[in-house]
């Protein structure tokens, strides 16, 4: 026994909804549907009963066909005709009472057809013999049985996330439909004349199984294996290997039936299959994917910002500020939430020298920061504006703010605490914050406040900055910087999974990453970012710049929070690398503060000014 279990192509660059969606119309139509079968089966067995009692009480009658023909074997159907020849003796000499007994027992028969034909497998199932144009479509979506449906839902949950993302929804929806019907069209193709109902979306999963053969060939698929007990475990091989031995399956086993009755429609199974992979080969030879799909689907999920946040940011740039606050109070209207605008605001009042005034946003630029989890650019940002406005913000954020970044900077929650313990108007907050530094032994002294408003802690004492560090300058070796082009796979704890570059996986440790550059491209249709991490080379002296683009990952799988906008997702997976690895920023610390990056005609201009000293 050969069950596969799963397979290479696990990311996916959005959720797919149309693979969703129609695993669940499975489940909720045979939930509400489906399982009225057994009911009308057990309506069917009665009145199928109540016939042949009554025929064994009068078997010179008839039994009509249309009840025989289905129910019984052919050598059943003989034994009931020699039987009836053998009591015609017994039959009334009144014609009109023998009529009326033949009618009795058509009636009865009738009724068993009458709830036999209730079976929803029958109402929503295609019937090769009477096919009805209704049929085709909802034949794909009922099942006989439970394990019927988790076996075909598994399948569909194991290949069709991959075909929707390569494909895009509307065309995988389309390819799934349109290949279920074709799928049922060879059935009823082979078997004309059957009165067995088609039902099952396994030919239209079939269809997904040869687009997934073509699309994603060399991808290896890994399969669970059993033999009595005696083997098992697991193993993988690519998936035109696999897939193509089971379209060989199922044309054998469709070339073996000789009727609809085997209980699998192996027919179906081999029409869809084969449609799959003409159809993936048309899209694969027309480059549709590559000239319409892709670009579609980037341009849905590629990092953006609001067109009044840029606007606002080049009116800052230019000291309009009065101008920039009015364009970023449109941004701000269509996304209240938004840091990115509440930053860019607060800027224009320091800007301005009345940071006082835009002290609530920066407020909630440093709650937005508690909230994803980045306590330590929440940190910074609350230390800039107790320094710059002078006000530390509501007790309540604080507290948060030192609960969560006490583990990773204990000295940081210290800080944090003294101002709680030394505001009167904290009340509860401030008792748990004195309790709290009396915990880790820190005597609570009340600083001398400055004059300033009730209520309102002082100022910290900023530390001294240290001397900058020196300019980024390669270590002697080859002339030149390697830049390798990957994609963020996952991040985790001491490194980052890259994917691409030379080695096809890549592990790229914090403690290597000595510099940071995050800039935006003007691209064909719409600027993007791109960010180098510059790590040593992996033999000899020089450096490698590991590339990444906005385009090719989706920061919000990288770090685990489907919540975030792309933006946000971007600068907490950048600001989590730049605290693990100590890294030094060589362009876009102002994006990564929450400002605009820095953008470049192309990338050979970024290379020139930023990455200079890497390519002479």
């Amino acid at each position: 026994m050969l069950i596969p279990i799963g397979h290479e192509e696990t990311t996916v660059r959005r959720l797919p909804w149309v693979t969703i969606a129609i695993i669940l119309v499975n489940l909720v139509l045979f939930v509400t549907v489906g399982l009225q079968g057994t009911r009308v089966e057990k309506r069917f067995a009665e009145r199928y009963s109540k016939v042949f009692q009554y025929w064994s009480h009068h078997p010179y009658l008839s039994v009509p066909p249309a009840l025989t023909n289905e129910h019984l074997s052919p050598r059943q159907r003989e034994q009931l005709k020699l039987i009836r020849e053998a009591f015609k003796h017994a039959a009334p000499e009144d014609a009109a009472e023998l009529q009326s007994q033949q009618g009795t027992l058509n009636r009865l028969a009738q009724e068993a057809i009458a709830r036999q034909e209730e079976h929803p497998l029958l109402r929503w199932g295609l019937v090769p013999r009477h096919p009805r144009p209704v049929a085709f479509l909802t034949a794909m979506f009922m099942h006989a049985g439970w394990m019927h449906l988790l076996s075909n839902m598994f399948i569909l949950f194991l290949t069709g996330p991959a075909v929707e993302d390569a494909y895009g929804r509307p065309l995988f929806a389309a390819l799934y439909l349109g290949g279920g019907i074709v799928a049922s069209l060879c059935f009823v193709a082979m078997f004309p004349a059957s009165q067995v109902p088609l039902v099952g979306a396994s030919g239209a999963i079939a269809v997904v199984m040869g687009a997934f053969m073509v699309r994603f060939a060399h991808s290896h698929i890994r399969f669970f294996y059993w033999f009595f007990f005696i083997f098992h475990g697991t193993f993988s091989a690519p998936a035109w290997f696999m897939l193509g031995l089971w379209l060989a399956q199922q044309l054998f086993f469709a070339s073996m039936s000789s009727g609809a009755g085997s209980g699998i429609a192996y027919a179906a199974h081999a029409g869809g299959f084969l449609f799959g992979v003409a159809a993936a080969v048309a899209i694969k030879r027309s480059r549709l994917e590559e000239r319409v799909i892709h670009p579609a689907i980037e341009k849905q999920i590629s990092l953006t910002q609001h067109p009044a946040l840029d606007e606002g940011m080049e009116l800052l740039a230019r000291g309009e500020l009065e101008a920039a606050r009015e364009a970023l109070g449109r941004a701000l209207a269509d996304e209240p939430g938004s840091p990115d605008v509440h930053l860019a605001l607060w800027q224009t009042f320091v800007a301005e020298g009345s940071p006082e005034a835009g002290a609530p946003h920066l407020v909630q630029v440093i709650e937005h920061d508690v909230r994803d989890g980045a306590f330590d650019l929440a940190f910074d940002r609350w230390r800039e504006l107790v320094q710059d406005a002078g006000v530390a913000g509501p007790a309540v954020l604080r507290w948060r703010l030192a609960a969560g970044i006490a583990a990773a900077n204990p000295d940081a929650e210290v800080e944090l605490l003294q101002t709680l313990a030394a505001e009167p108007g904290a009340e509860i907050l401030r008792e748990k914050a004195e309790r709290r530094l009396d915990a880790l032994g820190i005597a609570v002294e009340a600083p001398a406040r400055p004059e300033t408003a009730p209520g309102v802690p002082p100022p910290l004492e900023a530390p001294r900055s240290p001397e900058p560090p020196p300019a980024f300058v390669p270590a002697p070796g080859p002339a030149g910087l390697e830049v390798e082009h990957t994609s963020v796979e996952a991040q985790q704890t001491d490194a980052l999974l890259l994917k691409g570059g030379t080695v096809g996986v890549e592990l790229a440790p914090y403690a290597k990453i000595e510099a940071v550059s995050v800039v935006g491209i003007k691209g064909v249709e719409k600027p993007y970012l791109l960010i180098d991490l510059i790590v040593p080379a992996e033999d000899g002296p020089g450096r490698r710049a590991l590339r990444l683009t906005s385009q090719t990952f989706d920061p919000r799988k990288v770090t685990g929070r489907p919540d975030l906008a792309p933006m946000a997702a971007l600068r907490l997976m950048l600001a989590e690398i730049l605290r693990l690895s100590g890294a030094r920023i060589l362009a876009g610390d102002q994006g990564l503060s929450g400002g605009r990056f820095p953008i470049f005609e192309s990338i050979e201009a970024y290379e020139k000014h930023v990455l200079g000293a890497y390519s002479h």
